[in-house]
């Protein structure tokens, strides 16, 4: 199946058609979502991710550095 986009009607929808495996033609509308309706793009999720590992990292490390300074107790 091929879909083609044909324009933005007054509600800010996309609008276009496919062709159906059948041969039939059918039309669609797409609404986009909102705000906290969005899904993140992959790329967003992957930056995102990337960076919370990397400051995890630094926590660890930093914790260890610590620990390896510290003074036994008695």
């Amino acid at each position: 199946m091929r879909t083609f986009a044909q324009g933005l009607n007054d509600r800010g929808q996309i609008t276009g058609y496919g062709n159906l495996v059948s041969g039939g033609i059918r039309g669609f509308v797409l609404t986009p979502l909102n705000g906290s309706d969005a899904i993140p793009e992959p790329g967003t999720l992957a930056l995102a991710s990337i960076a919370l590992l990397a400051g995890m990292g630094g926590w660890i490390n930093r914790c260890r550095r610590q620990r390896s300074t510290m003074e036994p107790l008695g």
